[in-house]
């Protein structure tokens, strides 16, 4: 059985070599973190609100670009 490797819906190719990878390595090693910017921490989400609430629409952003009405 022929494994399927995963694909963007977009038709860009991803086949990259081994030497691709260590190229991408090894510019990643050699790039100096900024640290100086802090992403912002959200508040403790109203647990009790997303469970009893009937009423109204809620969006909860889930992480990355996920979200539930």
């Amino acid at each position: 059985m022929v494994r399927k490797r995963y694909e963007n819906l977009d038709n860009v190719s991803m086949k990259k070599t081994f030497s691709d990878f260590r190229r991408w390595q090894r510019e990643r090693k050699a790039k100096q973190k900024n640290s100086s910017y802090q992403v912002p921490h959200v508040d403790k989400p109203e647990h009790s609100l997303l469970h009893m609430n009937r009423s109204h629409t809620l969006l909860s952003w889930i992480g990355h670009s996920t979200f539930v009405i």
